[in-house]
């Protein structure tokens, strides 16, 4: 079987590992993961489908009663994000995610009309610290062997945004009656750089990425963390009281590759072998360990 057969079959591996520290970490409960794993893919799906796996099983839960998403609001927002969110989108995605109106007070007009209207809104947002985006930003300028696209898109583990992608830094105060929440497997089912937990990290009331630079060299079992993440309640920028856009440039490397999934897949299970099985149904419980 080529690697480009087995890559759809390893992404759903990471995904069944992210859904099993979720469910160790008291995220989701027995009855919900048996659910889930009820919509597994069988023999019948294509290997090479990758469609038929995480997307089918994405369709499925939509339909499905069970409310998965957007459950676990933080009590407080971390204070690493006191001074604002930012979140990384493609120049052609801000499309969809920024909103202007005369009574907003935001003045849109000397941005490029790429990134200037629409009043659509997204279910969520991923956001990281804008202050820890800032600074990264900051430490990638006069350095020529970096863009401060790929850095950006590294750090915060978007692994979707390959080579020659435009992306744009969306840098925001959230409206006061939006809440954060605490992400999980669920709402990350199609992240295949998603890690529910870190080596090194106590759980806490905020996720982390994967930093896509770290996970190219760092041996199994180290920390690949890059920025705490949270998801955001659904709003439109235009509701926000304080928004800036800035371009990051283009990025020039493609970090998607069988040898990072392959490597990612390894360190979870590392993690996994760390963490206590449910006590309950002793789901991830591995063979003679009580």
């Amino acid at each position: 079987m080529t690697f480009a057969a087995m890559l759809p079959r390893l992404l759903w591996q990471v995904f069944v590992c992210n859904l099993t520290l979720a469910h160790m970490r008291q995220l989701l409960s027995c009855d919900e993961l048996r659910a889930i794993l009820a919509f597994a893919p069988d023999s019948r799906i294509a290997p090479t489908d990758t469609d038929s796996l995480l997307g089918n099983l994405r369709r499925q839960l939509h339909r499905s009663p069970l409310k998965l998403t957007l459950r676990h609001p933080v009590a407080s927002v971390p204070e690493d994000f006191a001074g604002g969110m930012t979140t990384v989108v493609t120049a052609a995605d801000s499309e969809q995610c920024i909103h202007s109106s005369a009574r907003t007070g935001h003045d849109f007009e000397r941005l490029p009309r790429r990134v200037r209207w629409s009043a659509r809104k997204r279910p969520y947002f991923w956001v990281a610290p804008r202050e820890s985006c800032d600074r990264a930003i900051y430490k990638c300028l006069g350095d020529l062997r970096v863009t401060i696209a790929d850095r950006m898109r590294d750090l915060l583990g978007i692994v979707q945004y390959g080579k020659s992608v435009e992306l744009v830094a969306v840098s925001f105060q959230p409206p006061p009656a939006r809440r954060a929440f605490l992400p999980t497997a669920i709402e990350a089912m199609l992240n295949p750089r998603f890690l529910q937990t870190h080596a090194g990290l106590a759980a806490g009331n905020c996720g982390y990425t994967v930093d896509l630079k770290m996970l190219d060299s760092a041996k199994t079992g180290e920390c690949i963390a890059g920025l705490p993440e949270l998801l955001m309640e659904e709003a439109s920028l235009g509701e926000c009281p304080e928004v800036e856009l800035l371009p990051l440039g283009v990025t020039r490397e493609n970090r998607a590759n069988f040898g990072s999934s392959l490597r990612l897949w390894r360190h979870m299970k590392h993690v996994l072998a760390k963490e206590r099985p449910c006590p309950q149904c002793r789901f991830g419980a591995r063979p003679g360990v009580p």
